[in-house]
């Protein structure tokens, strides 16, 4: 996992999903030199890159998924589509199971162990991992247009 440190309280995870075609493993190399310069510019102090599976089983979903839904609870926005629920085939059990499906690309920003905002999320306008590195860079904006961004978690 690279990992860009500055010494300080704002810190980025960019978690992306690990079953990525080369096209989009690109872009992401973008995403995470436009993290660079963040961490340059002293907007963040340390930002990490995470991998996770597509499908997660919700009686073992990763603790970053239960804490970003805390947040979404907590700031009155919601998760979906980007995470989202299907009924998956198990080849271990021969059952249908509903999984939890995750974004290709999330971005969460943390001041210190607490989650500020993560991305995507839909309050009163989708917000787009594109929208969370613009917030980054300078002052919230709620007025700011959100581009559609491929990515929904199917």
């Amino acid at each position: 996992m690279p990992e860009t440190t500055r010494g300080g309280q704002r810190r980025v995870e960019l978690v992306v999903r690990d079953d990525l075609p080369e096209p989009v493993e690109s872009r992401l190399e973008r995403l995470s030199a436009r993290l660079d310069q963040l961490v340059a510019a002293s907007e963040i102090d340390s930002y990490a890159r995470y991998r996770w599976s597509k499908h997660q089983s919700f009686d073992a979903a990763e603790s970053r998924y239960v804490s970003f839904r805390e947040w979404a609870r907590d700031a009155g926005v919601q998760l979906s589509p980007g995470f989202d629920s299907r009924a998956c085939y198990s080849m271990v059990t021969g059952e249908c199971e509903q999984s939890l499906v995750v974004p290709v690309v999330c971005l969460a920003v943390y001041d210190g162990d607490e989650i500020e905002a993560v991305y995507p999320h839909v309050g009163a306008e989708p917000r787009t991992v594109a929208d969370g590195l613009a917030a980054l860079s300078g002052p919230v904006h709620d007025s700011l247009p959100s581009t559609p961004e491929s990515g929904t978690a199917d």
